[in-house]
């Protein structure tokens, strides 16, 4: 159900930000102090969902998470996790999509505990379960974190240096 609800906002959406009437209301039905950020969110939904723009995220973004479940199921072989390509995509994409739907950043704790009990659940011995777990989480979460915060360190380092006041 709550899939499903979420499924039909974003189809309300897609459909709100590609109708040309929406922008033209928004002048008449908003509050002065709105119509422009409005505006500019509109514009920058229609840009974003631009059919070619579209198609090439989405292209992206399969080809991102096919190598995700890959490294999850050459985790799980190297660990020797007899588990198919197939299978570990599907346990890895159910323990994403779960972690994305408890809105917790990076789905912290819903995605680890998705994952290991997934695995457990299909036969695979708990140490090995929570090491996959840990490893891919590792490799796909943690160190996209990292490397955020060392390009913020060097793109500004002058918040590296800053220290908050002590009173």
């Amino acid at each position: 159900v709550l899939l499903s609800g979420i499924g039909l906002l974003l189809g309300a959406a897609v459909i709100t930000l590609r109708a040309p009437v929406v922008g033209r209301q928004a002048g008449r039905l908003l509050p002065a102090r709105l119509v422009e950020p409005v505006r500019l969110f509109v514009h920058g939904g229609r840009a974003l969902l631009a059919t070619r723009v579209l198609a090439v995220a989405l292209g992206l973004s399969v080809v991102s998470w096919f190598f995700e479940c890959l490294a999850f199921s050459l985790i799980l072989q190297a660990l020797g996790v007899a588990l198919p390509l197939h299978a570990a995509t599907f346990v890895y994409a159910f323990a994403s999509l779960g972690g994305a739907v408890s809105m917790l950043p990076g789905g912290l704790g819903v995605a680890e505990a998705s994952l290991t009990g997934l695995l457990a659940g299909l036969g695979t011995p708990l140490p090995e379960a929570a090491a996959a777990t840990l490893l891919v989480r590792c490799a796909t979460l943690w160190l996209a974190v990292a490397l955020g915060v060392v390009t913020l360190l060097v793109a500004f380092p002058e918040a590296a240096e800053a220290r908050p006041a002590r009173g």
